[in-house]
């Protein structure tokens, strides 16, 4: 399936993730750290975040990967996303882009969650 890369932001970013972190759950049980209620309980405060544009890929099916990036006030988190098993874009074309992202923008501190078992994504912020 040919994917393509958009780009959103207000409620059109907040519909993309949460499609996102939903199809990455149903590919697997276990992988990642968020849940699609997860950003549904970020929107409820407003952020300088929701004007950004978040940076997606997306198939005929729907997102398969994503940079989300969030404003917490004292620090910015970086989530790059994939869905487990479906996405042919790759996490270092992710992280890339995030990185792409948080230099436009000018961010100063910002903080990226990995689980221990996230090796890859581990690597790469070894690597930044």
């Amino acid at each position: 399936m040919p994917v393509h890369e958009v780009r959103a932001s207000g409620r059109e970013y907040l519909a993309l993730a949460t499609e996102l972190l939903q199809r990455a759950r149903l590919a697997d049980t276990d992988a990642g750290l968020w849940e699609a209620a997860d950003v549904q309980w970020w929107w409820r405060t407003p952020r300088r975040s929701d004007a950004i544009d978040q940076i997606f890929w997306v198939d005929d099916q729907g997102p398969v990967a994503g940079v989300v990036l969030t404003d917490w006030g004292r620090a910015w988190g970086c989530d790059p996303m994939l869905v487990p098993h479906v996405s042919n874009v790759l996490l270092p074309t992710v992280w890339a882009r995030a990185i792409e992202a948080i230099d436009e923008l000018g961010l100063e501190a910002v903080e990226v969650l990995a689980r221990d078992d996230e090796v890859e994504l581990l690597g790469l912020l070894a690597g930044a």
